[in-house]
Formats: structure tokens, C-alpha cells, sequence
């Protein structure tokens, strides 16, 4: 499709993340703690009874959370497959609290899955505290559960006697129903314990709320306590993004909400994450969630695959100058973040990245009285989740996304178009994926890909969707 840069008079109407951020100041806001709940939050930001270190994704995992969208409106039961295969013991399904079944085997979402040769009784399903009790009103707004589980999710942590914390990160304060996967969870942890359970015992599960706004995918770390992530969080805790947050903190009665300094960002996550060493680095240019995940990945403690965007890819005759630009810029981005890690004394191996769709519009008809807006889209091998030795990594096929349509005199929205075109970079995505496998299995990885087109057109793939809970791994 012949295309030419966005004009002022059109804008993308769809959500461009794993979260819901621009490029711009962050809108994330805060969640609230319910006092009268049997598991309420550890709050306090000095004074924590426990002290808990977040584990790096590459250790075993014992279960993963994803939610019920990502099956029913994304169809991902290939992915779904592919988690319940990885060894792990449950799959945890948040569901909104209108779900009329209880189990997965009950419920004719999962048929899918069960034709697959899943085994459905792995799966457990979690009613989302603060969604809605009524279809009518679960459609959309602050009470629909969205597919992006990794960043609302916990960030799962142990404490070195061996008790799982869920440190709850603050999250969008307009998605109600995602905010409250941690303290749903908690909850079903701590199911059939007594109200007197001392909350730092290994049997309970504790919840510590990290006054902190940032999304699981701008957060990675491994076993020497370095965590890294990019300026997203910094951008989330301005003063700025504070004060937008007013109208839903109200709503929600909320009051303490603070904002953060990078310092104070720093020390928050020393604090409440075990991190030794914290590294900010600025945020990609022009990607909309500003999550680390899109460009860069831990596979063990010393070692951190990182994007490349190649000549071949910059000088596609698919791009126009404009985009061109755009894509040097990214490139020369992605080559000074590698030299960052390898400067922190990691091990860095460059992985190739496929060609950026960057937003763009075109005449969707030969009389050109129509305009069609086509999303970004930002493929990457590093947004896979890597599960008790498996990496289920993104595969890209074609474009699998819907177009946004306008008149072209009046700038009135008409409709969506679904668009299913090559992408540009087709003949070299084969020799890409060899590539990244290969880096995958270099540190003992076994591979296995999910065609996530449909996913990556809404700004996240299967890391984005996903979310493990590790074992206690032992020595802290």
C-alpha cells in the first residue's frame, strides 16, 4: 500500500501498547489499598516486615498468569498450549467476576485449547477484583481486563526464609479490572489460611504495594541485583503525569499519590525489589510503550540479547525518507544500549529486529475520497517469555491488524478495516528467525515460536501478555 506520512488532521485512535503510553508524558496513575480486605498491602516505604528480591525471569517458574482476553479476542490458544507445555503447574486466567464458570473446563472458551491437548485442569481462573458483575458493563472502560498481563500483573519476589511476595506496582487508574490482579491473587494465595496467619510466615503470600508507577515490561533483572529498565519510569512518576492522574485518584479516593524523582525512583526499587544496581536508560524513540521488553532481554545472569536494526532493513525502498530518518535514529539507539550493557560488564548478543511499520496513512480507495490509519508496529524476538528452559518467542507472518478509516475531505471516522498485507521485509524474516533461535539455544534454550501478528499491532506480543511466578530459587 502506497503510503505517506500522518497528517496533523488524523490520529491514531487505538491503544499503542503493552500499556496505553505516547511517546509523551505518561498517563499511568495510581491503585488504591482496601483497608477492610483480609490481605491488605505491606505500605509503608521504610519499614517493610519483609524484604523481598525480585527473580529474574530466566529462573524456574512453577506457574504463569495470563488473562481470559487473550484467548477469547486475540485467540492466542497456541500460546496458552505452549505455557501449559512448559512445565510449569498452573495457568493462572484472570476472568472478569461476571464469568459464569468456575473452572476451565466448564466454560466453552477453553474448547480451543482442550482440541490442542491441553490439559484444562492446570488451569485455574481468577475473578479480577474491581471488574465488573455485569457483561453489560464489562465490554470496556476501567472495568475491562485487557490482554496485557505482564505489565499488571505482580512482579512475583522471595524473601531469603523463602515466602512469595507479589510487589504490586501502580497501574493505569482507568483500568480498574487490571489493577487488582495482585490483590485478587493474594487472595486466592491465601485462600484457606487463618485470619490470624502471621504475614511473614512462608505460608502466606505477601503483597507489598511499590508506590511506584511502571508497567512489568519495563522491568528486567537478574541474579547479581542489577534491574534495568528505560526513562518510561521516570516519565510515569513526574510531577506532570501526578497531576493528571487527579480526576481518576479522586474517583478512586486516593490522596497519597507522590511524584518521584529518578533518585527516588532508585530507591524504591532498592528497597522493595532487592535491586542492587539500578539502571534508567533513556527510551526508544518513537516506540509508544517505552518498555524495555520491545529491545532487550536477560537469558541468564550474564548474558542480555538486544535488538539490531540492520542497513538491509533501513534502506528498504518500502520506507519513505521520512521514515528512513526515523529508522537510523533507532538504529543508532539500539547500537549505543548494546554498548551501555556490555559497558556494565554484560554479555551482549545482537539479535536482528525486522522492519518498523511506523504509523502511517494512505488512500484506502481509487477515487481517494477515504483515508486509511494504519498502527505501529514494532516486531521483536526479545518480547518472548522464557519458562523452565523454553523460550516462546513472536513469529511474524504477515500484517494482521485493523485500519482506522476517514472521510478524506470532512476527517470523519467511518469505520474499521481489517489489514492483512505482506510485511515489507517478508524475504528476510526467515534468515531472522534462524538467527534469533539460534541465540535462544546458545544459552540452552529450547525454542519455540507463536505467531502473534494480531497482538503486535496493538504494541505487544507474548512477554507483554504474560507473566510468570518463580519458584523459590534459594540463596538470597
Amino acid at each position: 500500500m502506497k503510503h505517506f506520512s500522518l497528517s496533523t488532521a488524523f490520529s491514531l485512535l487505538f491503544l499503542a501498547a503493552c500499556g496505553q503510553g505516547t511517546q509523551q508524558a505518561s498517563q499511568v496513575k495510581g491503585h488504591p489499598e482496601y483497608l477492610d480486605e483480609k490481605y491488605t498491602a505491606q505500605t509503608s516505604k521504610d519499614n517493610l516486615l519483609v524484604t523481598p528480591i525480585a527473580v529474574p525471569e530466566y529462573k524456574p517458574s512453577k506457574s504463569v498468569i495470563i488473562s481470559l482476553t487473550v484467548l477469547t479476542s486475540s485467540q492466542q490458544h497456541a500460546m496458552a498450549k505452549a505455557l501449559l507445555d512448559s512445565g510449569i503447574e498452573t495457568l493462572y486466567v484472570m476472568v472478569p467476576r461476571y464469568y459464569a464458570h468456575k473452572t476451565a473446563g466448564q466454560s466453552p472458551d477453553f474448547k480451543t485449547l482442550k482440541d490442542l491437548g491441553a490439559d484444562l485442569t492446570k488451569i485455574v481462573l481468577v475473578p479480577a477484583k474491581d471488574s465488573s458483575e455485569k457483561i453489560s458493563e464489562g465490554t470496556s472502560g476501567n472495568q475491562y481486563l485487557t490482554v496485557w498481563a505482564r505489565d499488571w500483573s505482580p512482579q512475583p519476589a522471595y524473601t531469603a526464609a523463602g515466602q512469595l511476595v507479589l510487589l504490586d506496582f501502580n497501574y493505569y487508574s482507568n483500568r480498574d479490572a487490571d489493577d487488582s490482579a495482585a490483590r485478587s491473587l493474594v487472595d486466592l494465595f491465601n485462600q484457606d489460611l487463618p485470619v490470624s496467619a502471621i504475614v511473614t510466615s512462608t505460608e502466606v503470600v505477601s503483597r507489598v504495594s511499590v508506590p511506584v508507577y511502571n508497567e512489568g515490561g519495563n522491568f528486567m533483572n537478574n541474579d547479581d541485583g542489577h534491574c534495568l529498565m528505560t526513562s518510561r519510569v521516570t516519565d510515569a512518576n513526574s510531577p506532570q503525569a501526578i497531576a493528571e492522574a487527579a480526576p481518576d485518584n479522586a474517583r478512586k479516593k486516593i490522596t497519597n499519590d507522590e511524584a518521584m524523582d529518578k533518585e527516588e525512583v532508585i530507591r524504591q526499587y532498592k528497597e522493595k525489589a532487592g535491586c542492587k544496581q539500578v539502571t534508567i536508560f533513556p527510551r526508544i524513540p518513537y516506540e509508544g510503550t517505552g518498555h524495555i521488553d520491545m529491545w532487550a532481554k536477560f537469558l541468564d545472569n550474564q548474558t542480555v540479547i538486544v535488538n539490531e536494526l540492520r542497513d538491509e532493513v533501513v534502506n528498504l525502498d518500502w520506507y519513505t525518507e521520512e521514515e528512513r530518518s526515523k529508522a537510523k535514529e533507532v538504529q543508532a539507539y539500539l547500537e549505543a544500549r548494546a554498548q551501555d550493557i556490555e559497558n556494565l560488564g554484560l554479555k551482549v548478543i545482537r539479535i536482528p529486529m525486522p522492519a518498523i511499520i511506523f504509523g502511517y496513512a494512505a488512500y484506502s480507495n481509487a477515487s481517494k475520497t477515504e483515508i486509511i490509519e494504519i498502527p505501529d508496529i514494532w516486531r521483536s524476538y526479545t518480547n518472548s517469555i522464557t519458562v523452565n528452559g523454553n523460550a516462546i518467542t513472536p513469529r511474524f507472518q504477515a500484517m494482521d491488524a485493523d485500519g482506522y478509516v476517514y472521510d478524506a475531505a470532512s476527517s470523519e471516522f467511518i469505520g474499521t478495516v481489517p489489514l492483512t498485507e505482506a510485511y515489507p521485509d517478508t524475504a528476510l524474516i526467515k534468515s531472522y528467525e534462524d538467527e534469533a533461535q539460534r541465540a535462544y539455544e546458545s544459552a540452552g534454550y529450547k525454542m519455540s515460536f507463536v505467531t502473534v501478528d494480531n497482538l503486535i499491532s496493538m504494541g505487544g506480543a507474548i512477554h507483554c501478555t504474560t507473566m510468570q511466578i518463580a519458584r523459590n530459587p534459594g540463596g538470597f
